[in-house]
Formats: C-alpha cells, sequence, structure tokens
C-alpha cells in the first residue's frame, strides 16, 4: 500500500527518486476536466467564477504563481455554500475516479509498465498531484507506486461542511520545490508530467520529460524511459 508523505524530507537517504504526475500522465479521462474545477463546480461555482478565480493567479507559462494564495481564494469563494459539504463530495470524487482509467498501451507499455521499470532501475516512485488525496489514492495503490505526496486537500468541519482548501507551504509555488527540495537531500530526481505546474519541475530535475502521453502511451512511455535512464 502506497505510503502518504507530508514532507519530502521523508525521503531522506534515497538515491534515485521518480516524481510523477497523475493526470494525463499515469490516468486519464475522456473529457479531462481538473480535479479542482469538477469540485469547485459541484460545490456551486458556476463555470465563468471557476475560471475567473484560476485566471485570477496564473502565470504567463499557465501554472498558478502561488499555491497558497489561490487556495484561500477558493476557500472564500466555496466556504458557506450549501452545496460545499461532504455527500457532495464524496459523490464528485466518486465520479472522478469512475471516469479516469490508468493509461495502457497497445503493446502494454502504459501506466503500470512506466512505474515498474523506474522501479527495478533503482527509483523509488512518488505521485505528485494538485488533486486531493481522496481522488489519488486508489490509482497510487493500483499502480503499487511507493509514496503519495500530500500536497492539497480539502478539509470539512465536523458538521460535515466545506472548511478550507489546505496546501502543502513547502511546495507553495509548485512541484519544482518538491524536485529541489530532494535534490537538496543528495537525491537525483526524474520529473513526468504533462501539465503546466510540471514544466518547472521538469526543467529543475536531473532528467524529465513533459508530454501528452495519452497520444501514444507504446511511444511515449518508451521515450520517458529513455530519459530516466540517463541517471
Amino acid at each position: 500500500m502506497v505510503e502518504i508523505v507530508e514532507t519530502y524530507e521523508e525521503l531522506q537517504g534515497y538515491d534515485k527518486v521518480a516524481t510523477l504526475d497523475l493526470g494525463g500522465t499515469l490516468v486519464v479521462e475522456e473529457e479531462n476536466i481538473p480535479t479542482h474545477a469538477r469540485i469547485n463546480m459541484a460545490f456551486g461555482l458556476s463555470e465563468e467564477e471557476e475560471r475567473e478565480l484560476y485566471d485570477e493567479f496564473v502565470d504567463e507559462k499557465g501554472d498558478l504563481t502561488d499555491h497558497l494564495d489561490h487556495a484561500r481564494a477558493q476557500t472564500r469563494a466555496l466556504r458557506g455554500r450549501p452545496q460545499a459539504n461532504i455527500e457532495n463530495y464524496a459523490e464528485v470524487v466518486q465520479d472522478i475516479i469512475d471516469d479516469r482509467e490508468l493509461i495502457s498501451g497497445v503493446q502494454g507499455n502504459g501506466a503500470r509498465s512506466f512505474v515498474d521499470k523506474l522501479e527495478n532501475n533503482g527509483y523509488h516512485t512518488m505521485i505528485v498531484s494538485s488533486a486531493p488525496l481522496a481522488v489519488t489514492r486508489p490509482f497510487a495503490d493500483q499502480l503499487d507506486v511507493d509514496f503519495l505526496y500530500d500536497w492539497k486537500d480539502f478539509v470539512f468541519t465536523d458538521d460535515g461542511y466545506f472548511d478550507r482548501v489546505k496546501v502543502n507551504k513547502e511546495a507553495r509555488e509548485g512541484k519544482h520545490q518538491i524536485v529541489e527540495g530532494l535534490q537538496e537531500l543528495g537525491a537525483d530526481v526524474a520529473h513526468f508530467g504533462n501539465g503546466d505546474n510540471d514544466k518547472s519541475a521538469v526543467s529543475e530535475a536531473d532528467a524529465g520529460k513533459r508530454q501528452w502521453w495519452a497520444a501514444n502511451p507504446d511511444i511515449a512511455f518508451e521515450y520517458a524511459f529513455q530519459e530516466a535512464r540517463k541517471l
């Protein structure tokens, strides 16, 4: 079973770490709507309100400039809405899980094969996703990755109403801070992901690749593994 990581310092002593995006990289869904957008709209935000909330904090690369400030604005927008409750949360989370599946290729070179190859070549694997743990953990367990980083999550009151969106402050600026933190601990880090919030992480990593893997998994995963073998 996957181990939840609260801080990258828990990986002290690991020589090689592969940090992996989830949505679009290891799992795919037909509509490809961001997880937070689906939850925000289930909690009562209109599509326009959800887009404005994102655009307020996005940079020219398409990533959020400050994930904590965005989470605070998200909290203000959602708190007090009657739809923002644990029952609706459980329903939309299950819908998201049901709509997604592990990426697989014709020759079997899919997400599970990629994780196995990384681990067979000395990597410890860790999923780093902005999606809450309720969404990411089932797929992390299916993929049998070593770790799941607790970056962002939804918090509820004892009465079951939405309270806040929490962000791990050591990655306030983005996934690249996790990569840099692991490197400071002495690890060689490979990062793989397809999102705007993966660009800086790929650039900072010792090896890595950003691409839309689901387009042709057999080729894409092989290219990614070739990059990983550089370490």
